[in-house]
């Protein structure tokens, strides 16, 4: 795809994107990118954990396969890596952690006057932090991107 001023659109959305997608302000319409609509599918995942816990297994269940279709469909837009030069983490795996993260912190908030301060700081600093390496990530994807010379 391009953009009119003739430069591709990126591959991933900005942790921006991402972080509504986690607070379930988007990833609910069809045009929707696709990482966007699975993190959201991600949060949606930690919030019934938190509510459903007898339901642990099958819901961490069907999050690793979510984890598996990002990783998957990354994987199908870039170059491969070298088994040396791989990241420690997936970038599904990021969404996961930080859905996890977003939903945590939100809680906290949410209940701030039964949890301390230093909690709370802590559970939005390691959001931050998550926001931080999926920029990097996607940074790191997005020049493993192929290009098409000449294309329109």
């Amino acid at each position: 795809m391009s953009i009119e001023d003739g430069s591709t659109r990126p591959l991933l959305p900005d942790w921006h994107e991402l972080s509504a997608a986690l607070r379930l302000h988007t990833g609910d319409r069809p045009g929707d990118h696709l990482v966007i609509q699975l993190a959201r599918a991600l949060a949606q995942l930690h919030h019934t954990r938190r509510a459903q816990p007898e339901r642990l297994v099958e819901i961490d269940c069907r999050r690793s396969e979510v984890v598996t279709v990002i990783d998957d469909w990354v994987a199908k837009q870039v170059t491969p890596r070298r088994a040396k030069d791989r990241p420690a983490e997936s970038l599904g795996s990021t969404v996961d952690r930080m859905a996890a993260a977003q939903i945590l912190a939100d809680h906290l908030l949410m209940t701030a006057e039964n949890v301390p301060e230093q909690r709370v700081h802590a559970a939005w600093s390691r959001l931050a932090a998550l926001a931080i390496q999926w920029t990097d990530l996607a940074h790191d994807i997005e020049s493993r991107r192929p290009r098409s010379i000449g294309r329109r």
